[in-house]
């Protein structure tokens, strides 16, 4: 995933807690057990976003 802007990864996060939510409530164990481990690294995963949009902005200002 392309981390672009900042809307960008308030995009990624609105759609895993749409993903999780759609998880849970389809009855499926295995995906409710995948949600559950997704929202457990929910803030680790907005952190490599963050950090990946950081960087690509650093690189664009000195280019």
């Amino acid at each position: 995933m392309l981390v672009t802007t900042q809307e960008s990864i308030l995009a990624a996060e609105r759609f895993l807690e749409d993903w999780c939510r759609r998880a849970n409530a389809s009855g499926i164990r295995a995906l409710q057990s995948m949600a559950k481990t997704l929202l457990t690294y929910r803030s680790g995963l907005r952190t490599k976003l963050l950090r990946s949009y950081r960087q690509r902005r650093r690189g664009t200002q000195r280019g």
